[in-house]
């Protein structure tokens, strides 16, 4: 459930300059919400997987990677200004996009496949962002190893009895005796 309303937060923030402008274009709110809900959808579902997990755990290049990159492009979102001059172009592009598949107008099936497609290129504008971030953090963030408990020592390839080798015992010192005790068998 938090990450349900972690990525709604996210995405909801990332997505608020679109939103508005296109909210003032005409186009349908409902269509926008679909879309943005599919993306919420998608994102909860990728980073609860388990494999996602272990590696969220033990890589911190990853997690600072992923800290700098969508917390970047929600701040941004949220700096209404900024986040509509950064947004305009995938916007027309994606626009243009949905035209030329059959899909232009203000209704609300070509508001979503425009608000996916737009979706889509802002995620890979933002994923590249963080691929390159990771590369740059990983050589200076080495992985976290898990504990796995003792170390596991290695077992002779030829366990019999000939192939054990006795421990080699140094003498006592000079002048120095075991007691009575320490010398029964």
């Amino acid at each position: 459930m938090s990450l349900l309303l972690l990525w709604t937060g996210v995405c909801g923030a990332a997505a608020a300059p679109s939103f508005w402008f296109a909210a003032d274009s005409g186009y349908r709110i409902s269509g926008m919400v679909a879309g943005i809900a599919l993306f919420v959808l998608a994102y909860t579902a990728a980073t609860s997987r388990d494999a996602f997990v272990a590696r969220w755990r033990r890589e911190p290049a990853l997690r600072v990677a992923c800290y700098i990159g969508y917390g970047l492009r929600t701040a941004v979102g949220i700096a209404a200004p900024v986040g509509m001059v950064i947004d305009l172009l995938p916007g027309i592009v994606s626009t243009e996009l949905a035209r030329s598949i059959g899909m232009g107008g203000t209704t609300f099936l070509p508001t979503l496949v425009t608000t996916v497609i737009q979706g889509v290129l802002l995620n890979f504008i933002v994923g590249t962002f963080v691929g390159l971030l990771y590369a740059v953090l990983r050589p200076w963030m080495k992985p976290v190893e898990s504990s796995r408990g003792f170390p596991v020592l290695p077992v002779s390839p030829d366990p019999s009895p000939q192939s054990v080798q006795p421990l080699p015992v140094s003498p006592p010192a000079a002048g120095r005796t075991l007691s009575a005790e320490a010398r029964a068998p």
